[in-house]
Parts: structure tokens; C-alpha cells; sequence
């Protein structure tokens, strides 16, 4: 969803409300959004500055991204001139989609000068500029242009507020749904406005434009610009029947069926809520697209290794005949004449000692000949066992390569997919994921889904291989270690909560665990799954093995539902 010019107002009210608040730092994540950090006493808030010309948009953020290692120059301009300025007013015309901050700060001489940043959130069109007032000499931009800032020219069409009936019947003699005829018509107007006006008409949106009466719309329209005007804003994200936001926007609309409106304090709050689910499930998507893409193109060149490996085997092993040939050879030198091309000798190991025919090198004699024939089997032997082993190395990595996908069928966040990146490009099938060069904070001991039972006790699921690793590092030795038997899925360890003194562990926490890992497992698709469980300190990684693999033994098996009583939330993808 685009901010449209409604929107927009809203978020113009609340960044007015910090009025004299002082830029602490100045970040620039992506090249695309640029974060302020404003301060008064006692408060602080980050203002997102995103102007992805796909997603323009201007709100307070309570994420904090990570920043790059080397701050890009734009950033480096921004931070001279604004870090410590002071925000002395806000310009927006209304019905536009450009924003003017306008802050007291200081040249590097030391004398105060009136800077102003210029958000232009026009959708394909975005830009930030920095220019030094009152001449607009531009001293930074995101897209670099003219020397002299020259602010966005009005949108067309006319103020809501002033359209005219005639104007909007005008529009309404356009092909399509009744909504998308008015976009041009009315200016500051996005989709979801123009939807929202035609319904508070009484229309569907949707219905052909000669349907909609345009005296009746005008007054909607009058009334949408009359709220924006009062700042009667009730900012909300509206959320599709499975919690994940969908759009939000500061008044109130009625034509959404099927979504439930999550009310927020301000509108910033509703913005961020919306942009940071969007960009988190947006981001997801394309780290699990990228991740397939990269776990099909490992699948594909290791199958053509395992062909190739193939063809060499069977090569190899036609070279039999090299050691029946040298030893005929040996055993009837004396039948074979020098300078003979070929030799035709009985074959004493079948019935009858059928004649074999043999291809000599005429400038050796029958023994020499056999001494090659032995050297080139050995060294076909030499080779078909090699080619065995690298054969069944190569199935064992397509094996593990096949497990690994299943594990990411069950990542949820953009940080289970991370971690599955890791453990392929640790093993050396991908290369190692995109993102921001610099030093990372430490990783925690285990990064899986954690849960607690009915009766109180700690439940860790480890959802990928590096999340099975994890487990097997920090199991103690008294905890409980759970796998659905004989096919592969998460390792799952059931820790006892605070209640000691009681039997352990208890047969609902035991069955509440059983049953996550039954769900988290290639056989989670069936209704009943034995599930193996045994002590951790039973459980042990072979030598060699790849992450996540253990043996164990002392094991129980239960059989259970693989639908988990403590099912996790099924919230939308996010980071």
C-alpha cells in the first residue's frame, strides 16, 4: 500500500508533536531509508525516512535495523549538517505527498544556519534532499540533480475539499470499476480512499462508474477532506483473518469486509505496524525464494556429479576383462607367437574353456602383454573403488541436501532461513547469505521455537539442522530428548520447569513435546506418529556427522497426535 496524501497528513500531525526536538543520530540502513533519531528530555523516537520508490513512506519506527559498517556518503552529509540541529517546523501542503523538515543547525564555521530535508514520496519519483535555506542550495540528495532545490510541482486534479460535482461526473465516464475512475479526478486521492469515497457514497467500489450518482460522491468526498482538515484521525491497521496486516490508514473505513481494523495510538503506530509486517514477510519471501533457488541449483550439479561418478564406475567396471586376459595370457605364453596382434586362448574358468579373444600389442611378447593387462586392471580397480566411495558420498549429500529442504518447509522467520544459509554455505553447497558487511552480535545458545507445557515445563523445538545442533550442545544431561522414529524432523528437548518436587517428567508434558515433534517431522502429515524419547545424556553426535545427526539408544516410543496441543501461533512470516 501507498501512503496517499491523507495518510500522510496524519503522520505529519504526529512528527509536528516533536517540535523542537533535537537530531541525535542520523542512520541510513539501505540505500533506500534513512532513519533521524529525535530527542527532547526524557524521550526519544526514530523517524523513518523509507523512499523505496515502490513504498514511499514517512513514520516513527520503533526498529532499529542494521546499520552498515561503512556509512554511505549520503549518510555522511546528512549526519555533518544535521546531527545536533534542532526541528523548528514541519511543511506540507496540503494534498500533496512531499514533506519539508525544517531545522535550526550549525555550519562547520560555527554559525547558525535553517536547513531543510525534503521527503518527496511520490511513488516512482522519491527523493530526500538536504538545502540550506533560504536560497534551496542543495548540500545533499539521495538522487543528486540540480544545485538549486525546486520543490515537487502540485499534483493535478482539484482539492477534494473544491471539487465540483460536474468534475467528478466528468471522471466517472471512464472505463473500469467506479474507484479507479476517480483517481485522476481528485487530487491526493490513492486507491484506498477512492475505494472508501464510492462506498461511503453507497456504491461498491467496484460497480461500473454509470451506477455511481456523482452528487452523492461529491459529498463523500467532501466529507473524507473535511475529516483529514479537523484532524479527526482514527489511525488503524486492518488485518486479514489470519492477524497479518493488510493496510492501515488514519480515518476510518468501512469498506474493508473481512478485515479486523487493530485501533493504534497514533499514526505513525498504525503505519509501523503495517510497513515493518509488509517489508518483514516481503523480505522473507525473497530470502526463501534465494534459498530454494540456491538448494535446486546444489541439488542439480550434484546430480550431475552423481552421473558422472556413475559413468565412471561402470567404465571401471568393464575393465574385468583386463584381469582374466593378462592371467590366460601367463598361462599360455608359450601358444602365442611374437609380433601377433591378437590372441585367441581357452578360458579354463567356464565349461568347456570357450576361446577368448585377446588384443595384443605386437611389439611386446605374451608376458609383457600380461603385465600390462594386470597394470590396467589394478588400476581400473583403484579407480571403480574410488568411484564407489565418491558415488556414495554424493547420495549421501543429495540425502542431507533432501532433509535440509524439508527443515525450511518449516521456517517461519527470516532468521530460521538465515541460520539454514549458514549451515549450507558452512558445508560448502551455497554461497553465504546476503546482507550488511560488519561485525555481528553474538548468537544466542538456541535461536528454535520455545514453549512452555501445561504443567510448566520447558519445551525447545529445533526447527533446522543448526537449531538441532544447538540442542545437542546445550542438552543437559537429565533432559528429555524427543524424535519422531525412524524418519528425519526436529529434535525436540523437554526441560523441567520450577517444580521440582514432583514426578518427572510428567506424562502431559512428555505427550505435549512427543507431539511437536511428531508435527515437526517428515511423517507430520500423518495422524499418529511414534515418537522416540530417551535421556539426553544417551544421545551423541557420530564422528563426522553433519549438524543436527545423532544416535541414541535407551529409548521409550510413544505414540501420538501430530496435531501439538501447544500449537505455535501461525503469525505471518516476519524477521
Amino acid at each position: 500500500m501507498t501512503m496517499d496524501a491523507a495518510a500522510l497528513a496524519g503522520i505529519v500531525f504526529d512528527v509536528r508533536q516533536w517540535t523542537g526536538a533535537r537530531v541525535d543520530r542520523v542512520f541510513q540502513p539501505s540505500a533506500s531509508e534513512v532513519h533521524l533519531s529525535l530527542r527532547r528530555p526524557g524521550q526519544a523516537q526514530r523517524l523513518c525516512l523509507g523512499l523505496r520508490p515502490d513504498l514511499p513512506r514517512l513514520h516513527f519506527t520503533a526498529a532499529r535495523p542494521e546499520n552498515p559498517a561503512h556509512p554511505p556518503a549520503f549518510c555522511m552529509g546528512l549526519r555533518k549538517w544535521l546531527e545536533g540541529a534542532r526541528l523548528l517546523r514541519v511543511e506540507y501542503p496540503p494534498w500533496e505527498r512531499w514533506v519539508g523538515l525544517h531545522f535550526a543547525g550549525r555550519s562547520s564555521l560555527g554559525d547558525e544556519v535553517e536547513l531543510g530535508l525534503y521527503a518527496e514520496l511520490i511513488p516512482g519519483a522519491t527523493n530526500l534532499v538536504l538545502v540550506r535555506l533560504p536560497n534551496r542550495q542543495v548540500l545533499a540528495a539521495l538522487k543528486p540533480g540540480t544545485t538549486s532545490y525546486q520543490p515537487p510541482p502540485p499534483l493535478s486534479g482539484p482539492l477534494p475539499g473544491q471539487v465540483s460535482e460536474e468534475a467528478l461526473a466528468a471522471g466517472l465516464q471512464g472505463e473500469g470499476p467506479a474507484w479507479q475512475c476517480i483517481l485522476g479526478t481528485v487530487r491526493g486521492f490513492g486507491p484506498v480512499l477512492a475505494r472508501e469515497a464510492v462506498y461511503r457514497a453507497g456504491f461498491d467500489p467496484g460497480a461500473p462508474p454509470r451506477l455511481v450518482e456523482p452528487a452523492r460522491l461529491t459529498r463523500a468526498v467532501g466529507g473524507i477532506a473535511a475529516e483529514v482538515a479537523a484532524g479527526q484521525f482514527w489511525p488503524a491497521a486492518y488485518c486479514d483473518g489470519q492477524g497479518r496486516p493488510r493496510l492501515w490508514h488514519v480515518l476510518k473505513l468501512a469498506h474493508l469486509p473481512g478485515h479486523v481494523a487493530e485501533a493504534a495510538e497514533t499514526a505513525s503506530a498504525a503505519a509501523d505496524r503495517f510497513y515493518t509486517a509488509h517489508l518483514e514477510e516481503a523480505a522473507f519471501r525473497s530470502r526463501l525464494s534465494a534459498l530454494q533457488g540456491a538448494l535446486a541449483s546444489a541439488r542439480k550439479r550434484l546430480e550431475r556429479k552423481r552421473l558422472a561418478q556413475a559413468a565412471d564406475l561402470q567404465r571401471a567396471g568393464a575393465a574385468g576383462d583386463f584381469r582374466l586376459w593378462a592371467e590366460l595370457l601367463t598361462a599360455y605364453a608359450d601358444r602365442v607367437p611374437p609380433g601377433t596382434a591378437t590372441a585367441s586362448l581357452p578360458n579354463y574358468y567356464l565349461p568347456g574353456s570357450p576361446e577368448v579373444s585377446i588384443p595384443l600389442d605386437p611389439a611386446l611378447n605374451a608376458r609383457a602383454n600380461a603385465r600390462v593387462y594386470f597394470d590396467r586392471h589394478a588400476k581400473a580397480e583403484r579407480t571403480r573403488r574410488a568411484a564407489t566411495k565418491e558415488l556414495e558420498r554424493t547420495g549421501a549429500e543429495l540425502e542431507y541436501l533432501e532433509r535440509v529442504s524439508e527443515t525450511v518447509e518449516a521456517c517461519r522467520t527470516v532468521q530460521d532461513l538465515g541460520e539454514v544459509w549458514e549451515e549450507l554455505g558452512a558445508a560448502g553447497f551455497i554461497r553465504n547469505p546476503p546482507g550488511p558487511a560488519g561485525t555481528r552480535a553474538p548468537k544466542p545458545d538456541f535461536t528454535g521455537l520455545e514453549l512452555v507445557s501445561s504443567r510448566g515445563d520447558r519445551i525447545m523445538v529445533g526447527k533446522n539442522h543448526r537449531q538441532n545442533e544447538q540442542l545437542v550442545r546445550v542438552a543437559r544431561p537429565d533432559d528429555v530428548w524427543l524424535h519422531a522414529r525412524g524418519v528425519p524432523g526436529a529434535h525436540v528437548l523437554l526441560r523441567p520447569g520450577s517444580d521440582q518436587g514432583r514426578e518427572w517428567p510428567s506424562r502431559e508434558s512428555l505427550e505435549e513435546a512427543a507431539e511437536l515433534a511428531a508435527h515437526f517431522s517428515r511423517a507430520g502429515k500423518a495422524r499418529w506418529v511414534e515418537v522416540d524419547w530417551t535421556r539426553a545424556r544417551h544421545v551423541r553426535r557420530p564422528r563426522d556427522a553433519r549438524p543436527g545427526q545423532v544416535i541414541y539408544d535407551h529409548q521409550q516410543t510413544v505414540r501420538v497426535s501430530s496435531v501439538p496441543r501447544l500449537f505455535p501461533s501461525r503469525n505471518p512470516p516476519a524477521g
